[in-house]
């Protein structure tokens, strides 16, 4: 089951480890009429330094900052990506 690590205002964020280390991470969106930048630290989910970052709904590697990343969402947006090493 996946850990919900941020849950406030219109944002919610949860991560769930794999069984080989690599985490999903789910960001919500859940403003019905704003677009919302959302920023995670990697320390939310007890990770540290550069993180690879993969775009489960684009296919593609994205740039993580080395001490998270920010994720623009449309209104009731959701992203999906797996965080790895």
């Amino acid at each position: 089951m996946a850990e919900i690590i941020r849950n406030k205002d219109d944002e919610t964020v949860m991560v769930k480890k794999l069984v080989d280390g690599t985490k999903v991470l789910v960001l919500f969106n859940r403003n019905a009429e704003k677009a919302a930048m959302i920023k995670i630290e990697w320390e939310e989910f007890e990770e540290c330094c550069s993180m690879k970052v993969f775009d489960v709904w684009c296919q593609k590697e994205i740039e993580a900052f080395k001490d998270g990343i920010s994720v623009k969402l449309s209104p009731n947006g959701v992203a999906l990506f797996v965080i790895s090493h």
